[in-house]
């Protein structure tokens, strides 16, 4: 027998479909975002990291320079 307070939920398929959809949409646009982030990202650090090498090298450098003159 069923009860006169039991409440039934009916679920479609259709939007558990159109759900994924959205979040498969999401997904790949994340994917995305995060892949050409993630790119200029490396390219400023690459960036910083040869300039900080630079100026290390420079007084080594000028070192080599001055004893080779003597």
């Amino acid at each position: 027998m069923i009860s006169p307070y039991a409440i039934t939920v009916i679920r479609t398929r259709r939007r558990r479909a159109f759900a994924r959809c959205q979040t498969a949409t999401f997904q790949k646009r994340l994917r995305e975002f995060v892949r050409h982030e993630s790119f200029w990202s490396f390219l400023i650090e690459l960036l910083l990291f040869a300039v900080l090498a630079a100026i290390s090298a420079w007084p080594m450098i000028n070192a080599i320079k001055a004893l080779r003159s003597l």
